[in-house]
């Protein structure tokens, strides 16, 4: 039983279309993951930027609450300090002392 050679051909052609169908929606799939992908990572990038930004705004506040509770802790503590902080911002005096106030230009 011999099959004709235009049955193989016709068979080889159609074997050839159905890899090529195959292929080109391999590779279509292929350019859809690699877009998707793409855009991940871009996402990512920016959240790692952002988390950066962040992690850099509690640095500076977790410092600055530090220096802050440093001030409180010598009011608190030292009379001196206090008393000078109290003269200087708040234009206190004692009663026996004469403030002068000078006018810059």
């Amino acid at each position: 039983m011999d099959i004709p050679e235009t049955s193989r051909i016709n068979q080889r052609t159609i074997y050839r279309a159905v890899l090529g169908v195959l292929a080109f929606i391999f590779i279509g799939v292929c350019i859809l993951f690699a877009i998707a992908l793409s855009n991940t990572w871009r996402e990512y990038q920016a959240f790692e930027d952002r988390e950066a930004t962040y992690r850099q705004k509690l640095a500076d506040l977790r410092a600055e609450k530090a220096q802050r509770e440093a001030y409180l802790r010598k009011l608190l503590d030292d009379p001196e300090f206090l008393d000078r902080v109290v003269r200087e911002r708040l234009g206190y005096s004692r009663e026996d002392e004469i403030i002068f106030k000078f006018e810059s230009d």
